[in-house]
């Protein structure tokens, strides 16, 4: 396990044909379903003090772990429906949020939480900050990439009193956490949570305020982590990162999630999620065939990679290519569309090999030989470039003569692009598809699909000559 985790924070640092066995398809984030069951136990490093480079590392005084205690046990009483009412109409006019008052409580308090937009707050204490995660001020949404994500929600908190029946004041605290995948030298990631009390009020105790945050895997299996407990100290950022790994050799989706309880002696609260956002979607998969490395990774499958080529860089000759590709054939192939053009569909990766009627070979050469046949006259100096890109089933073999587009490029910008797309598809562990037709196991789209994107391009399509004429 040492050894996993010293390569995968080296990967951090840096950056099978056919369809694969998987278990079982979870449910899309966009509308997640946690499962009741328990993760499968595997081996797992638990750290508190090993953050990643690009996050500050706390101090000593930034953290404030308590001991998690369930206290005595006592008998539950049933509260009579007017104690109820009264209970509700004081917290909700304090909260602003609906509040449900349970039934039967064993305590005297009773508190009510709400999610509220969150606010960014420098902590008020050396080390650890509150990730500056781009994500949307809306509860729990989630921002990421092909192997990063994050959160982050502000909760806001109202407590009182049973018997005699009175306010006892408010708790408001940010939440957050990152999550880095490894997607080209182990099926591991780790995930860092934040917690950041903003204010404890009236006769609430700050220190009697906890919160517990855990992770574990709705399906697939990635340990159980031991949960690290908070006490509440104003405006210091609290952190604890974890190392997970999906067991096994086949593919898994292990769909991570963080929970999370708040807790204070004697009080029934209400309100709360039992999760701080849906599961991120993360698969892994040992397959050899996908990176050069040949090792296994993790990647969001739900998340589509997008291929970025700068109009200005060191292709632009081949940008210009892909922008008339895109613009200026009828199917937009690789386009993700913007405000005045649709898009198309992703391009899909195909096979290192491919049989078509009865004849074997390498899969690029099926497009090449229709968009630049041996028997073409080529400038000196340069080569042919054909977009939708021949390693794809999106290519010139495959779709109509007014679906691709070729143009005579510089042979080092040619060279540039075959490293430049490998480590696109290294990178982002982009599957291969079979038969351009095999769909994700967990039905996020065709496997092996990728956006393609030219930044800083101009609004229309340049205009140039063919490689040959075929439209």
């Amino acid at each position: 396990m040492r050894k996993l985790i010293a390569a995968f924070g080296l990967a951090l640092a840096l950056g099978a044909t056919g369809a694969p066995a998987a278990t079982a398809a979870p449910t899309p984030p966009a509308n997640p379903s946690p499962s009741a069951s328990t993760p499968a136990t595997s081996p797992v490093s638990h750290s508190p003090s090993v953050t990643p480079s690009s996050t500050p590392q706390p101090s000593s005084s930034s953290r404030a772990e308590v001991p998690v205690s369930p206290g005595p046990s006592r008998p539950s009483k049933r509260l009579a429906p007017t104690k109820r009412q009264e209970l509700k109409r004081l917290l909700e006019q304090r909260s602003g949020a609906d509040c449900e008052i349970p039934e039967n409580i064993s305590g005297n308090i009773v508190g009510c939480f709400r999610d509220a937009p969150y606010e960014r707050v420098a902590s008020r204490a050396p080390g650890a900050t509150m990730p500056n995660c781009p994500a949307p001020e809306a509860s729990d949404a989630i921002h990421w990439t092909r192997t990063y994500s994050c959160s982050h929600v502000k909760k806001i908190g109202t407590f009182a009193q049973v018997q005699p029946t009175k306010f006892l004041g408010t708790a408001s605290s940010n939440y957050a956490w990152e999550e880095w995948l490894d997607p080209k030298s182990a099926r591991a990631w780790k995930r860092t949570v934040y917690y950041q009390n903003l204010y404890v009020t009236g006769e609430l105790v700050p220190d009697l305020l906890t919160t517990t945050l855990s992770i574990g895997c709705t399906t697939g299996g990635c340990g159980t982590p031991a949960p690290v407990t908070f006490a509440a100290k104003k405006g210091i950022v609290q952190t604890h990162t974890h190392f997970m790994e999906s067991p096994g050799s086949g593919v898994a989706y292990p769909n991570p999630q963080t929970k999370i309880e708040i807790a204070y002696p004697g009080a029934k609260i209400t309100g709360l999620d039992k999760y701080l956002g849906p599961p991120t979607g993360v698969r892994c998969d040992s397959l050899t065939d996908v990176t050069r490395s040949k090792k296994p990774g993790c990647v969001y499958h739900w998340y589509t990679p997008v291929y970025e080529v700068d109009y200005n860089g060191p292709m632009p000759t081949i940008a210009q290519n892909i922008l008339f590709g895109q613009l200026g054939l009828r199917s937009h192939a690789g386009f993700p569309g913007n405000s005045t053009t649709p898009g198309g569909q992703p391009l899909v990766r195909g096979p290192a090999r491919y049989t078509y009627k009865g004849v074997d070979k390498e899969f690029s050469r099926w497009s090449r030989e229709v968009s630049c046949p041996g028997s073409l006259i080529k400038p000196p100096g340069q080569s042919c470039d054909e977009y939708p890109f021949a390693s794809t089933w999106n290519g010139a073999h495959w779709v109509g003569a007014d679906e691709w587009t070729c143009r005579f490029v510089p042979i080092p910008e040619q060279d540039y692009q075959a490293i430049d797309i490998q480590d696109f598809t290294d990178n982002n562990r982009v599957w291969r598809n079979p038969d351009g037709k095999t769909v994700e196991t967990t039905g996020a789209g065709l496997q092996g699909s990728f956006w393609v994107a030219v930044k800083n391009a101009p609004s229309t399509p340049p205009s140039f000559n063919q490689c040959q004429k075929h439209m």
